[in-house]
């Protein structure tokens, strides 16, 4: 029995031609130039140049992508606590102050809508509460008056009066002293409210 521990086609005359092979790149490490020596150290250099700051940019992309991840979590937790009742009257108020504000440029004479009232209001009516917004140019009286006629005499005063542009009616009853109560919502004319 012949047990062969190295194959045939490696037997020694395949060792010549490794030699050759061998001796064929170590006589052309011989006739390399300084110069040619020195391009291909260079273009190793530039290979390792470019594989180096390839991986750098990569590892700076998965940086910022965990910057972006993080800085949305960020932006949900912050979503999350927002109060949408204080920010709605935050818009009401700043609306609100604007209105006063321009209200405060256009000098509004408010001694006009004390003589018109006094001027207008009849003997048998007490008004016994009063809000103004000057914002809408309109105000709210709540008045007492002896009977239901007497009433609508007032109203019919307010209105025929070029200085009001319109007048509403709410929660006509009776006091607790027996008069007929009543709320009037009262527009004023731009023209009488902000002239002198």
């Amino acid at each position: 029995m012949d047990i062969k521990l190295i194959p045939d086609k490696y037997k020694k005359g395949d060792r010549v031609g490794i030699k050759k092979e061998a001796s064929v790149l170590g006589r052309l490490a011989k006739k390399a130039t300084p110069k040619g020596n020195l391009l291909l150290i260079l273009t190793i250099g530039f290979l390792i140049v470019v594989v180096l700051a390839s991986l750098g940019l990569l590892g700076y992309q998965n940086s910022l992508a965990k910057q972006k991840a993080s800085l949305v979590e960020s932006i949900e937790k912050l979503q999350d606590q927002r109060n949408a009742d204080l920010e709605s009257n935050f818009t009401e108020l700043g609306r609100r102050i604007k209105g006063f504000e321009k209200s405060l440029k256009r000098r509004v004479y408010f001694s006009k809508i004390f003589e018109m009232i006094e001027e207008l209001t009849l003997s048998q009516i007490k008004f016994v509460d009063m809000n103004i917004d000057l914002s809408q140019n309109n105000f709210k009286l709540k008045a007492e008056a002896d009977s239901y006629s007497a009433l609508a005499k007032q109203i019919i005063a307010f209105e025929e009066d070029a200085r009001i542009k319109s007048i509403e009616l709410s929660k006509v009853g009776l006091s607790i002293y027996g008069r007929v109560a009543s709320e009037l919502s009262i527009e004023l004319n731009n023209d009488f409210l902000f002239s002198e």
